[in-house]
């Protein structure tokens, strides 16, 4: 039973829940309970509660036939131990409607029988003889549910593993791209210049992509650990108010990217290997500014690997800044 379903498509979410139902026995036989020399019968039972769609418990994908097979050993079971709980409590002269499937119980207690004659010697063999069936009864129905649970810890175990698995591949790739997106960064192509009409504008461009417009060369070209670190000091100097990228060196680190197999947006990419939070956006029309636009403040904040509070967007045509 614990291989069906491999062949079929697992495309039921279902949420299995453990849960542990019973009644008290001596609160459902009253004063007619006598304790038998065994011991008070078991009063808890558990059960793999399965539902439709994620609610409180484990959700996992599984075919329509475990579903049904689940379910319906679940009822089956829940019926069997209800039965038995109304047999003990009518032999005790207590009338009940047990429901564990529901969830829910009633009973009426019977009063102590008129002390005739060895009443107390009948009433203790009858409660004993009505504990010994009800134990055999729940241990039937616990034998013939018993293959269900295992199937169920079965398929649990191997969702769990299977989760595991993706994310420890998902883990694998995260530090790939990341060694990718480093590697890219590593390389000393950087340069930038100061706007001839503000210079508190700097442009960046690559020393390997000729830039969208005349620049001349100042100093040798940097990773980007040296050109964030000379960004941050003229931004710490207040002698930086706006960045200009540009496009074509946008447009290159997303190709050194994808032609490394981890294709990254140049958002994604600089928020991944800067250290510091740059309000970069694309260029309007107007601004002066041929690519994308970084409006400097004193503002500083980290973020985590995958950019996500990078906040960088770039506003050339022909690669994939834009959207972002």
């Amino acid at each position: 039973m614990s291989g069906a379903g491999t062949d079929e498509v697992r495309n039921h979410v279902i949420t299995v829940e453990r849960k542990t139902v019973g009644v008290g026995v001596r609160n459902l036989c009253g004063v007619r309970f006598v304790p038998s020399p065994d011991g008070v019968p078991a009063e808890d039972f558990v059960v793999h509660r399965v539902r439709h769609g994620q609610a409180y418990g484990r959700s996992i994908r599984v075919t329509e036939a475990q579903y049904e097979r689940w379910s319906g050993a679940e009822r089956a079971y829940l019926d069997a131990l209800s039965r038995a709980y109304e047999r003990l409590a009518r032999a005790h002269g207590t009338e009940s409607s047990v429901d564990l499937h529901g969830g829910g119980w009633s009973y009426r207690l019977a009063s102590r029988p008129f002390p005739w004659p060895g009443w107390r010697r009948r009433m203790a063999e009858r409660s004993e003889a009505a504990q010994r069936e009800f134990v055999a009864r729940a241990s039937a129905a616990t034998e013939a549910y018993r293959p269900v649970i295992a199937e169920i810890e079965a398929a649990l175990q191997r969702d769990e593993a299977e989760r595991r698995a993706r994310e420890e591949a998902k883990r694998r790739e995260e530090q790939r791209r990341s060694a990718v997106a480093a590697e890219v960064a590593a390389l000393a192509v950087w340069g930038c210049a100061a706007d001839d009409d503000d210079p508190q504008v700097l442009y960046v461009y690559r020393h390997d992509v000729p830039p969208a417009r005349p620049v001349e060369a100042d100093g040798e070209p940097m990773d980007v650990r040296g050109l964030e670190r000379k960004l941050k000091s003229l931004r710490d100097g207040r002698a930086l108010r706006r960045i200009d990228w540009d496009p074509a060196a946008c447009a290159r680190v997303e190709q050194d990217c994808r032609d490394r197999g981890a294709p990254f947006p140049f958002i994604s990419w600089w928020a991944t290997v800067t250290r510091s939070w740059w309000n970069t956006r694309p260029a309007t029309r107007g601004s002066g500014a041929s690519g994308a636009v970084t409006h400097v403040s004193s503002h500083h904040s980290s973020h985590g690997v995958d950019g996500s509070s990078g906040g960088h967007s770039c506003g050339s045509h022909g690669h994939g800044c834009g959207g972002f």
